[in-house]
C-alpha cells in the first residue's frame, strides 16, 4: 500500500520539526541565520529579545570562560559540554518583546511571570530592586560583565545576565556586551575561523 502524497508531506514536515528540536547541535553554522534571537524560556526571555550577528572569527574558550560555562551550562543544557565550545565576544542588541515599553509595565510583567514560574514574592522583589539599581548604574556609565549566551540550534539561550539585560532596557540602552558560546562541531570546515587564545 502506498502512502498518499498529503500524508507523506505531513510526515516529512513533522520529522524535520522533531529533528530541529532534538538534534540542534548537528546544525552547521552556514545553515544558521545570519542573526540569531533569544529563545523564550524564562521570566526575562518573555519580556526581552536579544539578538546577535554571528561573527566571522571564533576563539577556543579560555580557562576562565570554560569555568563560566561549567557553572551555567549544565542548568539549561545538561547535554552540552563546556569543553567543546567556541567563544565569540560581540555586542548584542536588546529590545522589548512587550508592546508597552514603559519601565513600570515591565516591572509588573516581570513580577507576574517570576511568581508564575514558582519564585517567591520576597525573592522577586529583591531581584526587581537589583534590576533598578543596575539600571541606575548603567545610566551613570558603569561597566558590567558581559551576558553569556549559548547557540542552541537556530536560537540563543541566555545562560547568565537576565537582570543586566533588563537593566539596560530600563536605562534606554539597546546594546549590551555578550559572550556567545557555540558547539565547535557547528563550526566545521567553514570560513568561520577558530583562533587559539593567546
Amino acid at each position: 500500500m502506498v502512502m498518499p502524497k498529503r500524508y507523506a508531506v505531513a510526515f516529512l514536515k513533522r520529522s524535520r520539526r522533531i529533528l530541529r528540536e532534538f538534534v540542534p547541535e548537528r546544525l552547521h553554522v552556514t545553515s544558521l541565520p545570519h542573526r540569531l534571537h533569544l529563545r523564550r524560556e524564562g521570566a526575562t526571555e518573555g519580556l526581552v529579545d536579544i539578538s546577535v550577528n554571528l561573527p566571522a572569527c571564533w576563539a577556543s574558550a579560555t580557562d576562565d570562560e570554560k569555568a563560566l560555562l561549567r557553572r551555567y551550562l549544565p542548568v539549561k543544557r545538561p547535554a552540552a559540554s563546556p569543553e567543546d565550545c567556541a567563544i565569540a565576544k560581540v555586542s548584542a542588541s536588546v529590545q522589548w518583546r512587550m508592546p508597552n515599553k514603559r519601565g513600570d509595565a515591565m516591572i509588573r510583567a516581570y513580577r507576574a511571570r517570576s511568581i508564575a514560574q514558582g519564585r517567591s514574592q520576597a525573592d522577586t522583589d529583591l531581584r526587581i530592586e537589583r534590576i533598578i539599581d543596575y539600571a541606575d548604574a548603567v545610566q551613570a556609565g558603569a561597566c558590567f560583565p558581559p551576558i553569556i549566551l549559548y547557540v542552541d540550534g537556530r536560537h540563543l539561550i541566555m545562560l547568565d545576565g537576565a537582570r543586566r539585560a533588563l537593566a539596560h532596557l530600563l536605562a534606554d540602552c539597546s546594546n549590551i556586551d555578550a559572550i556567545v558560546a557555540m558547539p565547535t562541531m557547528c563550526l566545521g570546515e567553514t570560513p568561520h575561523r577558530l583562533a587559539r587564545p593567546t
